[in-house]
């Protein structure tokens, strides 16, 4: 299910990163060439109203043509001007058809995600619940254990066991307490004594 998880994110990545590099590519690269054809028109308009105030008004021939060669200037500034802000437009609406198609893309590749993982939730179902019982089997038997435990330790405390730690020397029956404690040690000698 994670490389599932994983696969999923690493797919979103490339498949928005495919979508910004058209961007930049394609579309942003004609609407810079757009806009240097604007910048040029505009320079070439301002040349011709330039050389149209310039142009003395005595020389009739001259004024006609700095006239029209700014008519002219101006209409393809305007043309220019209405195929940009066309452009502009173009490009905000792929845009914003773009990104719908993404988020449509990244919702459609969640829900596959999520249907798959049902999926596979819902055949580990038996095994769920068979780790299920055995869990509860197991802690009832700790239950059990604890309980038989403590019903030793109350046993073991009703005993008498205060003789428990002596050492006995002699056979069975008529055996007395010698010494007491853990800190004493049988000889090996033929006495066998007991010593600190």
């Amino acid at each position: 299910m994670i490389d599932n998880h994983l696969e999923l994110l690493d797919s979103i990545q490339q498949s928005f990163k495919q979508k910004l590099q058209h961007l930049l590519k394609e579309d942003l690269r004609s609407f810079r060439e757009s806009r240097k054809e604007l910048e040029r028109c505009r320079e070439g308009l301002e040349n011709s109203l330039n050389h149209n105030a310039e142009v003395s008004r005595k020389k009739g021939q001259e004024v006609q043509e700095a006239s029209s060669a700014v008519q002219v200037s101006r209409k393809a500034f305007r043309e220019r001007v209405l195929d940009y802000t066309l452009q502009i437009n173009v490009i905000q609406g792929k845009k914003k058809f773009d990104i719908l198609e993404f988020m449509l893309q990244l919702i459609d590749a969640q829900a596959g995600f999520l249907a798959h993982s049902h999926m596979v939730l819902q055949n580990l179902d038996d095994y769920r619940k068979a780790l299920a019982a055995e869990v509860h089997q197991k802690v009832l038997e700790g239950a059990r254990e604890h309980r038989d435990l403590e019903q030793k330790l109350i046993s073991m405390k009703h005993k008498d066991i205060s003789d428990e730690d002596a050492v006995r020397q002699g056979d069975g029956k008529t055996s007395e307490v010698v010494i007491e404690g853990y800190l004493f040690k049988r000889a090996s000698n033929t006495f066998k004594t007991w010593s600190r």
